[in-house]
Formats: C-alpha cells, sequence, structure tokens
C-alpha cells in the first residue's frame, strides 16, 4: 500500500534524523527541549520522555579507508531555538496586552497540563473528516488542533472512503479542570478515537474484529510524523493490534520498539494506559504556546486570573 510505505519511509526518516543528533526518538518536542537546554532555558515539560536510542559501537576501519580512502565525515551542526512573538516585548507590553487586546497575544498554555489554563484557545470544528463529540469541550492550541486536522486529512487522502473519525475532549474554552480528566486544562491534551471496520458509536471498545487497523496506523502515523507529539497513552491489547499490522506492512522490529511499548520497553512513544480501548490519548507540544503561557503567566497571577 504506498501511503503506508511512505509513512513507514517519513517516520523512519525523522528517527534517523534525530537518533543521528543523539535525541533518540521523540519528534520535534525533543528537539526544541535540546534546543532549550543548549540555551540554558529551562525545558519545556516535566513530563517523562523516552530514554534515547542505544547507539551502535563504532566499527574498526576498513582495510579500504586504512589504505588511504578518506572515511566520510559529518558536518558539525548548531541547533539554536526559534525566536518567539514576544521577544523583545517588555512585561509592562504584555500585560497592557492582556488588559486590552489579549488575542493578540495567540494560543496560550499556562502552567501544567494538569493544573493550568488555556488562552485564546481555537476550537476543533466537525468536517474535513472529523466528528466532534463535545464542542464546548473542543478547544486547544492553534498548533494542536492544526495537527489533529492534518493527521486526520492524510488519512481521508490515502483512503477517500474512510469514515468519520470520533474526537473527544481537548479541553475547555479556557482551560482548567475538565471532569473526569485529570489533565486536559492546557490545549495540549486530545482523545482521539480509532477507525472501526463498521459504523460505531463513540467510546466503543476497539478489539481484533471491529479495528481497522490500516487507517488507525495511518493516523497514528500521521500524527506522529509531524514531530510535534510528546507521547501516546494507547491501551497495550490494540497496541499489539497495531503493531503486528505494521510489521505486516514492513516496519523494521528496531523501529517498532521505539514506537510501542514492550515488556523491557515502558518509555516509548506510545505508552498503556488502563480505559483506553475507545480511544487514545495524545499530549502535544507546542513550543510557542507554552512559551507564551510562560511569559503571561505573571500578569495573570498579578491579576487574580490563575
Amino acid at each position: 500500500m504506498l501511503g503506508a510505505q511512505w509513512s513507514w519511509s517519513s517516520y523512519a526518516a525523522r528517527r534517523g534524523l534525530l537518533a543521528l543528533l543523539g535525541l533518540g526518538m521523540l519528534g520535534g518536542a525533543a528537539l526544541v527541549a535540546a534546543s532549550e537546554a543548549s540555551a540554558g532555558a529551562t525545558p519545556r515539560h516535566a513530563a517523562p520522555r523516552p530514554s534515547p536510542a542505544p547507539q551502535p559501537a563504532a566499527s574498526a576501519p576498513s582495510p579500504e579507508s586504512s589504505a588511504g580512502t578518506a572515511a566520510p565525515s559529518l558536518e558539525p551542526i548548531t541547533i539554536r531555538p526559534a525566536a518567539h512573538p514576544l521577544d523583545g516585548v517588555p512585561a509592562a507590553q504584555i500585560d497592557a496586552l492582556l488588559r486590552k487586546n489579549p488575542e493578540r497575544l495567540g494560543s496560550a498554555s499556562v502552567g501544567r497540563p494538569n493544573r493550568g489554563r488555556l488562552m485564546n484557545g481555537v476550537r476543533l470544528e466537525p468536517g474535513g473528516g472529523i466528528d466532534v463529540v463535545d464542542p464546548g469541550h473542543a478547544y486547544g492550541t492553534e498548533l494542536s488542533v492544526r495537527s489533529i486536522q492534518t493527521a486526520v486529512a492524510e488519512v481521508v487522502r490515502d483512503f477517500p472512503d474512510s469514515p468519520t473519525l470520533f474526537v473527544g475532549d481537548l479541553s475547555r474554552n479556557t482551560g482548567g479542570y475538565l471532569r473526569p480528566h485529570r489533565s486536559h486544562q492546557t490545549g495540549l491534551d486530545a482523545d482521539v478515537g480509532y477507525y472501526y471496520r463498521e459504523p460505531v458509536r463513540w467510546y466503543t471498545k476497539a478489539n481484533a474484529k471491529n479495528l481497522d487497523r490500516t487507517r488507525t496506523l495511518a493516523l497514528l502515523k500521521a500524527l506522529i510524523t509531524q514531530g510535534n507529539v510528546e507521547y501516546v497513552f494507547m491501551d497495550r491489547a490494540v497496541q499489539a493490534l497495531l503493531r503486528e499490522h505494521a510489521a505486516a506492512e514492513g516496519a523494521p522490529p528496531e523501529l517498532l520498539d521505539t514506537l510501542f511499548e514492550g515488556r523491557t520497553r515502558r518509555r516509548a512513544l506510545v505508552r498503556h494506559a488502563p480505559r483506553h480501548l475507545t480511544h487514545f490519548h495524545v499530549r502535544f507540544a507546542d513550543p510557542v504556546a507554552e512559551e507564551t503561557g510562560r511569559r503571561v503567566l505573571p500578569a495573570l497571577q498579578r491579576r487574580g486570573r490563575l
């Protein structure tokens, strides 16, 4: 299947680049954290990250290289964090924007996913292959919402007859506690449904008989290859079905070991969590919205709005 092969190649290429940089397999979130660390900034998330993939030991020089043939070398690279829209803006001006034109600050993920709020959230709208379960709880940062839309659009493009996909809770429009979740407070979390072989209702348990493995795997790959997924919570029974299907598609075992959790791999990108047979939970990284949240936090606290 062309779409599936292309996605695995893209995912493998991304993982190869990050391994070359010594970052293991975590997409754009790890790249951002490493950039900040090199600049002396505090990493964005306290959430645990997968351990770097073990690197192969250097091999002994071949007879050809010892005979005088120059071995290829890699040019050194410098990783720098991207400029933020509020760089150079004094605190007094940020305070004024909060009072008069807060929408000009863009999406802001303030605090922690389990104790925070969302400013200028963007609502995930139905359409484009998406069925929003609760529009009042479908707010996220601009990047989080766009990432979901982009991933579903890729599935629909590769499989034009795909059914609509249920998407459950993201956050409330201003974030904060959203029952019954412990997180979902800052616009970075989303409950995403699985694709099924037959029409179903939201919150249907996936199993070997009803799960559409091809489309669900395509959705997972389309999310991950955008580079801003921190981690995914998914029941290990569904993980096993998707891993088996990915192996049949030709995905190499060492690649699947970085993606799916196992008995000796508790720090994979996709991790087990109970009560996730009906959907999977995605935690996104949004460097701009998170940095905006850090910069507006003092002003919000002074105004008693947090």
